[in-house]
């Protein structure tokens, strides 16, 4: 709706209201209806965990996810898929690399993609996150220490427009009775 001005009974704007739709002095508001629109969704996900040399933990995946539509609605709907049309992780882990010391580490992917909420719309950028922890296991006090870090390397990034950024963490644990 313009900020002023106003739309006339036939749908037709007066001078005013013309103007504020033109430098973009709106109100947008939502309604919701069912779309005459066809959406048909389809995807897979594929994956594989094993291990290797006794001790080592060796997995990745892939995910494609994507869709088709046939516009019955004269542009007029935008589907809220909201999700890469491609994502992928790979992880590597051993909690026995040497005498109680073990590790892990994952790297995680995504493609970037459109987002579509009746609060925002906007652009999700593509993103790598690498997770990291070292861990210490002491036997004789049945305990074992973990240090890490999520999305090391990384620049801060979004999982939707709208919602805060995500950093990184660092961490430092100390679990009893291990």
């Amino acid at each position: 709706m313009p900020n002023y001005g106003e739309v006339i009974a036939t749908g037709n704007l007066d001078d005013d209201a013309n103007l504020a739709f033109n430098q973009g002095h709106v109100r947008e508001f939502n309604l919701i209806t069912n779309s005459k629109s066809e959406v048909d969704s389809y995807g897979f996900g594929i994956g594989m965990n094993t291990k290797f040399f006794k001790n080592f933990d060796f997995g990745v995946n892939y995910n494609f996810i994507d869709y088709t539509m046939k516009d019955l609605d004269l542009g007029l709907f935008e589907p809220n898929f909201n999700s890469p049309k491609h994502s992928a992780k790979v992880q590597l882990g051993n909690n026995k690399v040497f005498k109680n010391f073990g590790f892990n580490i994952n790297a995680r992917w995504s493609d970037k993609f459109r987002w579509v909420s009746p609060f925002v719309k906007g652009e999700v950028a593509a993103r790598t996150v690498i997770d990291a922890q070292l861990n210490y296991r002491i036997p004789t006090i049945k305990s074992r220490f973990k240090i890490g870090g999520t999305n090391l390397f990384g620049k801060e990034y979004l999982v939707a427009p709208g919602t805060g950024n995500i950093g990184q963490l660092y961490y430092l644990s100390w679990t009893i009775n291990d």
